[in-house]
């Protein structure tokens, strides 16, 4: 009878929940996507733990580092103590990833918009830190023979790898040890990277110089983010410090979604680091990778009002390029961002590329993304793009 009793308690409290949820969506104009994430979060926040839960995953975690276990959950523990997001049994779509890939290319280069493809690195300079048990990884060889063959059909490619190979980058302090994201610092480089190469292929005339790192300030909060790697192995005990960037320099930036109204609108920090002004560096004890990057929307545009130039970017990404874009936006008036998500890309993707005029459109994506396990049919993988229109 007790049981019964709590089991309805449940029950009453997740229709409440779902209840909240749903009538703010309404008035906050959100999204189908944006709902459904608002209510998973809810949802799994409010009841999937039990109270002494966390205490024993944090117990399975030391049971895995007391038995010196290399992979777990689809990651591997790297022979330098980082964790790498690892799928062990891929199912990779090449040729079809590359065509589409190929497709979207020609299509801009028959409405005169110039296309980069950039290949993202992962955690790995190359495959000797792996484990001996997981050196077979072709993450790396998969990315490349991707790019190689999207440079072949006469698309503009960039291989970020070699460029930080080239420059002495540091690929593990590049990224988070415990997270498959790169840090802010990367992400400044990573803008300066991309602004030089369309600024060469396409003659833009932007200033890259506004991407030394001498414009920039940042606050350090030590011991403050969880990484998924990490919650993946169960080690919910276990923090890395994380690094927010902020320019010196004065902005005025809207961002905005389909519905056209302001997400936010502000200097750098307001849009994008909200929660540094809100509840000042002092008073933050957990600071997250999305506490400073563009929230997850299908579609977003970023303008720089002031910017001393008309140009406009249109940045097709994965989540590293959620922290990509703010640092993008410092140097072109408009930057657009198409996120790709499964089953919603194609849509948006085409959508974007008929609304608006773009001096340059850049795919970036990162090989964490390229090497991640693809489903049965083509079109349900992440990197299924749609197909140009007639």
């Amino acid at each position: 009878m007790i049981m019964k009793f709590i089991r309805g308690c449940v029950y009453l409290s997740m229709i409440a929940v779902l209840l909240f949820v749903i009538i703010n969506s309404i008035r906050s104009e959100r999204s189908y996507i944006e709902m459904h994430a608002a209510l998973k979060n809810r949802i799994e926040s409010y009841f999937e733990d039990l109270p002494f839960a966390p205490h024993m995953r944090q117990a399975h975690y030391m049971y895995l580092r007391a038995t010196n276990r290399h992979h777990f959950n689809e990651v591997t523990t790297l022979t330098d103590g980082r964790l790498l997001m690892d799928n062990l049994e891929p199912h990779f779509f090449l040729y079809e990833r590359a065509n589409g890939i190929i497709a979207l290319g020609d299509y801009l280069y028959r409405n005169d918009m110039p296309f980069l493809y950039v290949q993202v690195p992962s955690k790995l300079e190359d495959n000797s830190v792996l484990p001996l048990a997981f050196s077979d990884n072709q993450s790396i060889e998969y990315s490349n023979r991707l790019r190689e063959l999207i440079a072949d059909a006469g698309i503009d490619t960039f291989d970020m790898r070699e460029a930080m190979i080239q420059q002495g980058m540091d690929f593990t302090t590049a990224f988070f040890r415990m997270d498959h994201h790169w840090t802010a610092e990367t992400a400044i480089w990573a803008s300066r990277t991309i602004g030089e190469q369309v600024n060469e292929l396409y003659d833009l005339g932007i200033d890259t110089g506004v991407w030394d790192f001498s414009n920039f300030e940042s606050v350090t909060f030590e011991n403050a983010f969880q990484g998924s790697e990490i919650t993946s192995l169960h080690g919910y005990h276990i923090f890395e410090d994380i690094t927010a960037f902020f320019p010196n320099f004065q902005t005025d930036i809207e961002l905005r979604s389909w519905g056209y109204d302001p997400i936010a609108t502000g200097d750098f920090i307001d849009v994008f680091i909200p929660r540094l002004r809100n509840e000042g560096a002092e008073n933050i004890v957990y600071f997250d990778y999305g506490d400073m990057t563009l929230p997850i929307y299908p579609f977003m545009r970023i303008t720089n009002n002031l910017v001393n130039n008309d140009r406009s970017i249109l940045l097709i990404v994965e989540s590293n390029g959620l922290l990509l874009a703010p640092f993008m936006a410092l140097d072109f008036e408009t930057v657009y961002v198409v996120y790709l998500i499964y089953e919603v890309t194609p849509n948006n993707l085409w959508y974007a590329l008929d609304m608006f005029d773009y001096d340059a459109v850049v795919m970036a994506v990162s090989d964490v993304v390229v090497a991640h396990r693809s489903l049965d049919y083509f079109f349900r993988d992440r990197l299924f793009l749609g197909y140009p229109p007639n």
